[in-house]
């Protein structure tokens, strides 16, 4: 399947825009947007599916004085408001200890996940099963 790309980088070679068409007909499909942080950090991404009607979505991300992600807030529609909001926490040596889900932004956790010490996930001490909700998809395209 044929399929056109086009990316805009700045200036520390952080890629700041991604235009994807498909079907390399010459309509963009999927417009990603990106910003980052002056230690290279991505604090933003926007996304707009042109095809199928979906709402534009930014996802905010933060960190700690150590790099590490402590939040990332989804604002679906661009209207300003946090419809979800997962959170992170690290024990003193970096291991990231606990993920914390509020899945339509009212301010209650709705999920409560740990990590063992190796960073996996014991199962047993989430109310469910849980994935990973950070890996932003946009180091390496789709």
């Amino acid at each position: 399947m044929d399929r056109s790309d086009a990316y805009r980088y700045d200036e520390f070679g952080n890629r700041i825009w991604w235009e994807l068409d498909r079907d390399a007909n010459g309509v963009v499909d999927v417009l990603n947007k990106y910003r980052f942080d002056f230690e290279g950090n991505l604090v933003q991404h926007e996304q707009t599916l042109y095809v199928d009607n979906s709402p534009p979505v930014r996802n905010s991300y933060t960190y700690n004085n150590l790099g590490f992600i402590v939040s990332r807030a989804t604002d679906r529609y661009l209207d300003g408001s946090v419809d979800d909001r997962v959170t992170f926490s690290y024990d003193r040596i970096g291991n990231r200890r606990t993920l914390q889900w509020d899945r339509d932004g009212d301010g209650l956790i709705e999920l409560h996940c740990t990590y063992d010490t190796l960073c996996s996930w014991p199962y047993s001490s989430c109310e469910e099963s849980c994935v990973d909700l950070f890996a932003p998809q946009y180091a390496d395209g789709p």
